[in-house]
């Protein structure tokens, strides 16, 4: 309470009719006048905040119950759609759509207030539900997706928005039935977004997710809609624009890989996809969009053939060959075998290979050729063009040269490490250190061999001779790499055998000249000639040659020849004429096969060595015609193993070569049959 002298104080009246404010003291404050208790302003401006705070709070509550209201409003809308497709499939594909398809689904729901009204493809009703009324709405259309044609199109049935097109081909057009469900709501006299769920059904009953109704690309202008091709370099992105009738969600593919990032919801039925084409080469690529309804269930993919041919290819790479003999409807041919490296751009349609003028093989996606007529003599230049379509859409093609040389029929032999491959031609020394003589020696680099002479007899094997080779009346050369240990000279001797049994030439007793090595510790290449005289082989005949020390005084027997190697190779030059011999591989050894219990056939050979060195191998089944062989990838190793998948569950018969870098084959190792 204030007292009457308080009132008077704090209230005084003057003549011009203001008033001045003194301070309010409560009952029982001591202390000066003026300095204690509160003004009537800081109690008003006090009350005036308490009042804000407290319609802020309350504003805040409100608000608050509101959105909860919102959010479990939309729930129970989206819950009831939801419930009515799934009460969908206890409809048969043929009823729905007809008149009252739906007026049992609508009848059993919980908490419906109204009455049914509407027929055939659209009904409605109203649920009372969480203390709001739902109005809820069940249509259905027919769709002709069109797969095996479009069919005619009743005016009786309710056709999809997507579905217009109309043919002949279809005799059942309706394909599918796609329901929607639309919840329409308010909360407080605000009428809210209603809820709606699609989804499509097949005449299983099977649930269809939502079709696209159409991808196009809509960045940069001016592509085809149907077959679009980007050809200028400085575009590095593409937009696309996918619709789709129902859909929740939309996924986009390149080449069947989802992606996860660039999509967009435009939020009204469209998405847009960015696709990232700098890093990629020209090739074509298919772009699909796929729909996907709320329950997740995906619809099929709608693809666009996305070309991108921004360049020109590499010219064909890794380009070899060489002659080779193949088998052709049971006989052998002489040919030439190209093969190459396939672009790695996606534009190339395909390769040709020319001789000249000639179109060796033509338009083709195979990266080999065979060349089934090829010179029989000098160097013949094939051209291997990949072959593509320019971005003006005219066709082009970069090329490759490579060069074959008929192969000239061997005449110097060089000494190489020996192989059980040419064991047994060694004339009568049942010691001998069996080598080989081969065509393709060490003419740079290899490891020099030594060997002494006198025990063992070194003897090389040149390989078997083709029918119509034969000696004229020229001369032989030998030339070797010796070294003799000893402190004075001796003798070298050599022989030419015929088939490891028949002397054709013989240093002791032809005249020819002898070896005469001073002493040397270290290699020393030394001549002889002599004459062979004439002579016609036979198919499968055999050359030898040996060298061996003299049995003489001063232990002659510790010289010895170098050889297998450029720097120290000891060669032998032979008078030969006749047909030509292809540089080949050994061939396999230790052929075998195995069934397994899940039908296929496992092959395991043993690997030649020697050169020229194998590359792959050839496995043919069944046949030795050129068309019956596969070749390997990655079958290497002393003991090779490869198995036929694709064999099946009958026996087959198999043979094996071994083929070089240029594509000469070996003899074959086979048959085996399993």
């Amino acid at each position: 309470m204030f007292s009457l002298g308080e009132m008077r104080s704090a209230w005084p009246i003057s003549g011009s009719k203001r008033m001045s404010i003194a301070k309010i003291r409560c009952q029982g404050h001591s202390g000066p006048s003026g300095e204690g208790g509160f003004t009537l302003i800081e109690v008003l401006v006090a009350s005036l905040i308490l009042v804000v705070g407290m319609l802020a709070t309350f504003a805040a509550i409100s608000s608050g119950n509101l959105n909860l209201n919102k959010t479990r409003a939309r729930e129970g809308a989206t819950n009831l759609a939801r419930e009515l497709l799934e009460d969908s499939h206890d409809i048969s594909f043929l009823q729905v759509g007809q008149p009252n398809s739906f007026s049992q689904a609508l009848q059993n729901l919980p908490g419906r207030s109204g009455t049914i009204t509407g027929s055939g493809s659209s009904q409605q009703t109203t649920v009372a539900r969480r203390g709001i009324d739902y109005n809820v709405t069940v249509a259905s259309c027919s769709v002709d997706d069109g797969g095996e044609g479009y069919g005619a199109h009743s005016a009786n049935v309710s056709w999809c928005s997507d579905s217009t097109q109309t043919g002949t081909q279809d005799a059942q057009p309706e394909d599918f039935k796609r329901v929607t469900t639309t919840v329409a709501y308010s909360i407080g006299g605000v009428t809210q977004t209603a809820a709606q769920q699609t989804a499509t059904f097949s005449a299983s009953g099977v649930s269809i997710g939502p079709s696209v109704t159409a991808l196009s690309i809509t960045s940069p202008t001016g592509l085809s809609p149907t077959a679009p091709v980007v050809t200028n370099t400085t575009t590095t992105t593409l937009t696309f624009l996918a619709s789709s009738v129902g859909a929740a969600n939309m996924v986009f593919t390149v080449n069947g890989v989802e992606q996860p990032t660039g999509v967009t919801n435009n939020g009204d039925g469209t998405w847009s996809f960015i696709w990232n084409i700098a890093p990629l080469k020209d090739s074509v690529y298919t772009v699909g969009a796929v729909a996907v309804d709320a329950a997740g269930t995906r619809g099929q993919p709608r693809t666009l053939d996305v070309k991108l041919n921004r360049g020109t290819p590499v010219a064909p790479q890794m380009v070899t060959g060489g002659y080779n003999d193949v088998w052709v409807s049971g006989a052998m041919a002489l040919a030439v075998e190209l093969a190459w490296s396939a672009n790695p751009e996606g534009n190339v349609t395909g390769y040709e290979v020319d001789k000249g003028t000639t179109v060796v093989c033509s338009a083709s996606i195979a990266t080999a050729c065979i060349d089934f007529s090829p010179a029989s003599s000098g160097s013949t230049t094939y051209t291997v063009k990949a072959l593509y379509t320019d971005a003006s859409g005219n066709p082009a093609s970069v090329s490759t040269n490579y060069i074959v040389a008929f192969p000239a029929f061997p005449t110097q032999y060089g000494f190489t490490n020996g192989t059980t491959a040419t064991s047994g031609c060694s004339p009568g020394s049942t010691g001998g250190a069996v080598t080989d003589l081969v065509w393709n020696f060490p003419t740079s680099g290899g490891t020099t061999t030594s060997t002494n002479l006198f025990s063992p007899t070194i003897t090389g094997c040149i390989p078997l001779l083709p029918a119509g080779v034969s000696t004229g009346s020229g001369t032989a050369t030998f030339t070797g790499w010796f070294g003799n240990p000893t402190t004075h000279s001796c003798d070298i001797d050599y022989d030419l055998f015929l088939n490891n049994n028949t002397k054709l030439v013989s240093s002791k007793s032809s005249g020819s000249t002898v070896f005469s090595i001073p002493p040397n510790t270290t290699a020393a290449q030394f001549t002889a000639t002599f004459t062979p005289g004439a002579r016609a082989f036979n198919a499968g005949d055999r050359l030898s040659f040996d060298v061996n020390g003299s049995n003489g005084a001063g232990n002659c027997g510790s010289t010895v020849l170098f050889y297998n190697s450029g720097a120290n190779q000891s060669t032998l030059n032979l008078p030969l004429t006749g047909p030509m011999v292809l540089r080949q591989p050994r061939p396999p050894t230790g052929l075998s096969v195995a069934a397994n219990g899940d039908g296929t056939r496992t092959l395991t050979w043993t690997a030649p060595t020697g050169s020229p060195t194998v590359d792959f191998y050839r496995i043919y089944r069944d046949g030795q015609n050129y068309t019956d062989r596969v070749d390997t990838n990655g079958a290497t190793g002393s003991t090779v193993t490869w198995t036929d998948t694709t064999a099946g569950g009958t026996s087959h018969t198999y043979r094996v070569t071994a083929v070089s870098s240029t594509l000469t084959e070996s003899n074959v190792a086979g048959p085996v049959s399993g």
